[in-house]
């Protein structure tokens, strides 16, 4: 992976937690679908299986991990706590959801006792990104260090979510990746579970959609290289994400088309807020549906 999404994908995975580097989620809570997490997504559940991503410490009287490190039977006793504060979904047998009252993981500080250390809840992201890539660039081979920083974080993303090996046996993502067809791409990067399909990752589907768009302007504007009129992207190694996401004003006023004109003004701007905004009246008017 590009240096510059390296640097950088641990404060974007936060994006989607609600954590940040000003405000670490060092405690377990539960995700949408009522799995015990902590950090940046850090997935804990079942517990026997993932207990070593990260250590737990006894909190001390600030709310911070302490020195003293939490016991086997202090774990599981945590995260049966946890995991006790969801209830199942009515008319979808074997889901869960959190309750009304902890569907927030804030809901989850006051009643946890151990605690991560702020230091490893990067490293821990970041030791599990970069085992993850290395396994993607086995997958696609050295043209994988050729793409750009937004797709390789797409294609990352999905793999630390879970979601990547399910496209590989759909068979229709893998062989667009090989062939660079980001735009068409588009429409199998995304992530889902079989109870509830895409539901769950509404914000997160619809970054990848930003992104992979993101790497499409840019191989086109690479490929055009100096025919393009005014100053376009043509940088592979930056990751430009959702903070300076990608667009061309001409798809203000026609359709958008999966090419780039060499007069196209390329426009960037920051759609962290509008993603957030537009997640919440989804998720609104899905519930309102049913």
């Amino acid at each position: 992976m590009h240096a510059s999404a390296m640097n950088q994908i641990v404060e974007y995975f936060s994006l989607f937690e609600g954590s940040s580097k000003n405000n670490p989620i060092t405690w377990m809570y539960l995700d949408e679908r009522a799995l015990v997490t902590t950090g940046v997504g850090i997935l804990l559940d079942p517990l026997e299986s993932n207990k070593h991503k990260v250590k737990f410490f006894r909190k001390t009287a600030t709310g911070q991990a302490g020195p003293e490190p939490a016991t086997d039977s202090e774990l599981k006793a945590e995260f049966d706590l946890v995991k006790s504060k969801s209830e199942p979904v009515p008319d979808k047998a074997g889901e869960r959801r959190p309750l009304s009252d902890f569907a927030h993981y804030k809901a989850f500080e006051p009643i946890t006792n151990l605690r991560i250390q702020e230091t490893a809840i990067a490293g821990s992201a970041l030791g599990m990104v970069t085992k993850i890539d290395q396994v993607v660039r086995r997958e696609f081979g050295p043209d994988y260090d050729d793409w750009p920083a937004d797709v390789q974080v797409v294609i990352v993303q999905m793999a630390y979510g879970g979601g990547l090996e399910a496209r590989k046996k759909e068979g229709l993502l893998f062989p667009l990746l090989k062939k660079r067809n980001w735009y068409e791409a588009r429409s199998y990067t995304y992530l889902s579970n079989p109870k509830s399909g895409r539901d769950g990752y509404i914000k997160y589907n619809r970054a990848f959609d930003f992104l992979m768009l993101n790497g499409w302007i840019i191989d086109r504007c690479r490929e055009l290289g100096s025919r393009m009129v005014y100053p376009a992207p043509k940088d592979h190694t930056v990751f430009y994400g959702l903070k300076n996401c990608l667009g061309v004003s001409r798809w203000n006023r026609e359709s958008m088309t999966p090419e780039i004109r060499p007069d196209d003004i390329i426009t960037g701007g920051d759609i962290t807020k509008w993603l957030e905004a537009w997640t919440i009246r989804t998720l609104r008017d899905r519930l309102k549906k049913k």
